[in-house]
């Protein structure tokens, strides 16, 4: 009897060592203390030396792990779980387990799931239905990817209310524009227009000001009056006489606000953008936008971020060129935004234009909990 408990306590030890050393060689592969190459491949290899018990720990470190570090924990999850199945062993369930739990890694998740799917290929067909609303898109992309496939095999068989109710629950979850395309258009065949403003919380009501001077560039930094003082019923200086501002309202299908329209195209000049976003609650959302000009960003009078950079390809009038974090007071917030134009001549950079929207970290639409205020009488 007391052989055995000797035995049990031996294997405890051995197994808490073995815990402990495999949260050391974590601990070198995300460490911001920038150790070595050699350093980090011997963690590399001690851990896939360990085999199975490695793989729960080297993902739990990739949480709030900054990409390069994720990326070396990524190559020793690799290189432990392709040496377990070169080997013939299986690898453990308790990838399953990890993969399921939402509050986890979420690149973790898509890495665990990717090589456990090598293993069992039937594993999309088991989980992926259940993962319409994950927090990875990857994820979001796959469960919707299988619902257009079904909407369009009911379709072709003219079992048309089931199809519109297999792609409605698809655009319900869909955050990724050539996905939504892919939605909307049998949703149209079958009756229902899709407003893709309201779908990708586009921000379509503004009031704008301008044109200030931005000649040579000196207006990025230069402190016009809307950044000191707003209020949208002054008669402010501009750059070539007095300027008040006006209410626009997009109906870009995007969201675009095309500033050209409102204020003459003057090459070197800036303009300011301002509206309100109403939040039922204080939280942290995304301000997601896109614009080929110089501009900054301010949320309740507060400068968040801007960028000086100027028509940096012929498209980046795209979904989402710029995500920033941006804190919301529970209530009305007001959104305020520089957007500057340089004095190129060249045909593909005469654009004056922006468009934004409110998401959350996924870029789920979050919707304005009242009606908003009009923004050119506030």
């Amino acid at each position: 009897m007391r052989l055995g408990c000797v035995i049990v306590s031996l294997l405890l030890v051995s197994f808490a060592s073995s815990a402990i050393g495999q949260e050391s060689e974590v601990s070198i592969l995300r460490s911001e203390s920038k150790p070595s190459a050699d350093q980090r491949q011997m963690a590399v290899v001690k851990l896939a030396e360990a085999g199975e018990a490695s793989l729960i720990p080297i993902l739990n470190g990739m949480k709030d792990a900054n990409p390069i570090n994720a990326n070396w924990l990524r190559g020793a999850f690799e290189a432990t779980a392709g040496k377990l199945m070169k080997s013939g062993k299986p690898l453990p369930g308790s990838l399953i387990d990890f993969i399921s739990e939402t509050t986890n890694d979420g690149r973790a998740r898509r890495l665990a799931y990717d090589w456990m799917l090598q293993q069992d290929a039937s594993l999309s067909k088991k989980m992926i239905p259940d993962m319409l609303f994950d927090p990875v898109p990857e994820f979001r992309r796959d469960a919707i990817r299988l619902l257009i496939t079904e909407g369009t095999k009911q379709l072709e068989g003219d079992n048309k209310d089931a199809a519109k109710a297999t792609f409605e629950k698809a655009l319900s979850a869909a955050i990724h524009d050539d996905q939504v395309k892919q939605i909307i258009e049998p949703l149209k065949e079958l009756g229902r227009e899709v407003n893709l403003q309201k779908h990708f919380g586009f921000l379509p009501e503004w009031s704008i000001i301008g044109p200030f001077n931005n000649k040579e560039g000196v207006g990025f930094a230069a402190v016009y009056p809307p950044e000191k003082e707003l209020n949208l019923k002054a008669e402010l200086d501009g750059e070539f006489g007095k300027v008040a501002w006006k209410k626009f309202s997009t109906e870009d299908k995007y969201g675009a606000v095309n500033i050209a329209k409102l204020i003459k195209n003057y090459k070197g000049s800036c303009m300011y953008a301002t509206t309100e976003f109403n939040s039922d609650r204080e939280q942290t959302l995304e301000l997601r936008m896109s614009t080929p000009n110089a501009w900054k960003l301010w949320i309740n009078g507060k400068f968040v971020f801007g960028r000086e950079e100027y028509h940096r390809t012929p498209s980046n009038m795209v979904m989402d060129t710029y995500q920033i974090p941006v804190k919301l007071n529970a209530g009305s917030n007001r959104i305020l935004l520089k957007v500057c134009q340089n004095e190129q001549e060249d045909t593909w950079a005469q654009r004056y234009q922006f468009n934004a929207r409110v998401c959350d970290e996924t870029g789920t639409a979050v919707k304005q909990t009242t009606a908003l205020k009009s923004a050119s009488t506030n």
